[in-house]
């Protein structure tokens, strides 16, 4: 996401920009190789939820330590990702107690739900009207399409705020167009002039 920041950030001098790297993991899917990630995935639609939920934890800690050295209030934070941190970004809406600018989810999805249950990760509404930026390319060979789709629809029947948009020709990367795309988002919800974080 670095170089993604460094492109949009020119347009966006009152933000800054806090890029946390995952830990070096075992992942299962992976032959149990080391490597960053956010949680581990056993096997192709395994995921190892609770790792979500620690992201998510640690995703509180750093708005909460914006909040705390910055003093950036949380409705001038916009918490986004890519990939899996798209997951953990996502997953983050629906548990937070403090209501932020905004959501940004990149090429992810959502962790899956039994048909039987319930909105299980759904422990706070905070957010319910918070906007929320997703967006996915159409031949994304990690993370198909119609993940992002069914993130969106999820989403959206909870009452969320949700643009959606498909990058023609995208894999499981970013482009020109999403990189534009998420700095009108950002100035859409987070407006110069006031200190703000992502």
């Amino acid at each position: 996401m670095a170089p993604f920041a460094a492109a949009i950030a020119p347009a966006l001098p009152h933000v800054r920009f806090v890029l946390p790297t995952a830990p070096a993991i075992p992942v299962g899917i992976n032959e149990g190789a080391v490597m960053p990630a956010w949680f581990d995935i056993h096997a192709f639609g395994k995921y190892d939820e609770q790792g979500v939920l620690d992201s998510v934890d640690y995703v509180k800690s750093l708005i909460a330590s914006e909040q705390a050295t910055a003093g950036i209030r949380p409705d001038r934070i916009v918490l986004g990702g890519f990939s899996q941190g798209c997951v953990v970004a996502l997953t983050a809406s629906m548990r937070l107690e403090s209501k932020l600018a905004g959501f940004i989810g990149l090429s992810g999805f959502m962790l899956p739900k039994a048909a039987d249950e319930g909105e299980t990760l759904l422990t706070s509404t905070a957010n319910a009207s918070t906007p929320f930026l997703v967006g996915h390319g159409d031949v994304d060979p990690m993370v198909k399409l119609s993940r992002a789709e069914s993130a969106v629809a999820r989403l959206r029947a909870l009452g969320r705020n949700v643009e959606f948009k498909t990058y023609h020709g995208l894999g499981h990367s970013s482009c020109d167009q999403e990189a534009l795309d998420v700095a009108r988002f950002l100035m859409k919800v987070i407006p110069g002039d006031i200190p703000a974080a992502l």
